[in-house]
């Protein structure tokens, strides 16, 4: 689910800016690590970017209204998920314990899509590294995504 607002910068170019949020379809658990714990994580609800984006349209027919975007993307990225205590690396006793935490860093994208009159298609390919800015994760935890989407726009 995405909510973008546009702003026409000349005939063919647009400024947006907006959200997109992604819920899990699979929960799967993955694992991180601190200094002395292990945790276990899975996601909570969502994930999400809110951020800008420049876009340049192509008009591809004189009679109907068809045309090509393009539209690379620059944000924060999110993602909340219920983070477990499963161990500790020193062996010691420990009490279970679960919070609900969220990892962050910085979102590029790259898209392009098709629109026929007010409905159209989009993909887009998305860089969200957040083992830059988070520690313990695998080094390609999350960091590509494709989206695929219909567009309605006004």
């Amino acid at each position: 689910f995405g909510f973008w607002v546009k702003t026409k910068v000349k005939k063919d170019e647009f400024f947006d800016i907006g959200f997109n949020l992604s819920v899990f379809k699979n929960k799967n658990a993955f694992f991180s690590e601190r200094a002395d714990s292990i945790f276990e994580n899975k996601p909570k609800a969502l994930s999400g970017m809110i951020g800008v984006r420049y876009g340049k349209s192509f008009k591809l027919s004189k009679n109907k209204d068809i045309s090509l975007k393009w539209f690379p993307s620059l944000g924060y990225a999110f993602f909340i998920h219920k983070s477990e205590l499963i161990a500790l690396k020193n062996g010691n006793d420990f009490n279970k314990m679960a919070t609900t935490r969220a990892l962050s860093t910085f979102h590029l994208g790259q898209g392009i899509g098709i629109d026929v009159d007010n409905v159209g298609l989009q993909f887009q390919y998305q860089f969200t590294p957040y083992k830059l800015f988070n520690d313990g994760l695998e080094s390609d935890f999350g960091s590509q995504s494709i989206i695929f989407g219909i567009v309605y726009r006004q």
